[in-house]
């Protein structure tokens, strides 16, 4: 029996990110609709297996967001650029390890392209197309070919995200996806953008000014509000070792 979007969707009705939702499900009602009929259509549509979806929200609860990594396509792993361990490290991802190793003192590189860890410390994976159309000798694939089916949901997951936490950094890797926030319409936000992780995302220092802002926020509160306000979670610097 093919699997179908919205048959994803139960695990999530109860649990953190549950009124995103809730607030979402004529949304995503709307997709699994379309997305069924392109596949009656004969259209293929990835991921096949549809639990990967929504696999980032099952890592990481939107209190506890303290980084959107927004890419434009699916991965294997459900995680924007990640892959699961066991699969060839893509060039994304050594690009992404490249510029770890350049800008973060005693990174080590290492042999898989698994950055799932990253979601325990606060890094929330997201792709601009949750889906996309499958390529086939025929048909180009296309990165965000669903990109629009997806935008109404995306706008409910990030304006909840930014509700829990105002100092959240919202990166963006790749042209295709350079413009999905002001879509979005999310207002002033901290915002980062570099090219698709490639040749030319050398030199965007993205880890380091990321830790940099975290660090900033952390004496903002400890001047504010005192040394215990500037211990809690999402004030914390990321580890960005895998």
């Amino acid at each position: 029996m093919r699997q179908r979007v919205i048959d994803q969707v139960s695990e999530f009705e109860a649990g953190p990110w549950a009124s995103v939702f809730a607030a979402a499900q004529k949304d995503i009602a709307f997709v699994s609709r379309v997305l069924s009929t392109k596949e009656e259509e004969g259209e293929g549509v990835l991921p096949h297996d549809k639990s990967l979806i929504f696999e980032p929200f099952r890592l990481i609860a939107p209190s506890r967001v303290k980084v959107v990594v927004l890419g434009s396509s699916p991965s294997p792993s459900g995680l924007a650029f990640s892959v699961p361990q066991g699969l060839p490290v893509t060039p994304e991802v050594t690009a992404i390890h490249r510029e770890l190793s350049r800008t973060i003192p005693g990174f080590s590189i290492p042999t898989h392209g698994d950055l799932s860890a990253w979601s325990e410390q606060g890094v929330l994976f997201l792709t601009a197309s949750l889906t996309s159309r499958e390529p086939t000798y025929k048909v180009r694939g296309s990165a965000c070919s669903h990109g629009a089916l997806w935008y109404p949901f995306l706008s409910h997951v990030l304006t909840e995200v930014l509700a829990s936490n105002k100092n959240v950094v919202f990166v963006s890797w790749g042209p295709a996806v350079r413009d999905l926030f002001s879509t979005l319409s999310l207002g002033d936000i901290n915002r980062l953008e570099a090219p698709h992780p490639g040749p030319a995302f050398a030199g965007c220092d993205h880890f380091d000014k990321i830790n940099r802002h975290l660090a900033n926020c952390e004496r903002a509160a400890a001047k504010k509000l005192g040394d215990e306000a500037a211990r809690g979670f999402l004030l914390q610097q990321i580890d960005w070792q895998l």
